[in-house]
């Protein structure tokens, strides 16, 4: 899945509902079918597509990020968190 990441600063909400986003598109649901509080698992997230997303956003963002990154992470708003403090709220935009 391609993700895009333009320069314009965002804050901690934007970044959520960014986040919000590439997970309803991953898992083909409607955007307000998601819950940024629920657990992963409880939105679909299977290992496998914990990883690629994973891998998918690293690719997204240029920077190394766990596999393990949604367990580190439990829910949308701790990932959200979490990218903030790994690359800066500047490099994240919503689409």
């Amino acid at each position: 899945m391609h993700i895009s990441v333009p320069t314009t600063p965002f804050s901690l909400n934007q970044i959520v509902l960014w986040l919000t986003k590439v997970i309803a598109k991953e898992q083909q649901v409607a955007f307000s079918q998601i819950d940024s509080e629920a657990p992963f698992a409880e939105l679909g997230l299977d290992s496998m597509s914990a990883v690629t997303l994973s891998g998918d956003l690293g690719t997204a963002l240029n920077i190394e990020l766990p596999p393990t990154l949604f367990w580190d992470c439990p829910n949308i708003v701790a990932l959200a968190r979490y990218l903030s403090e790994a690359v800066g709220v500047r490099t994240l935009q919503p689409h």
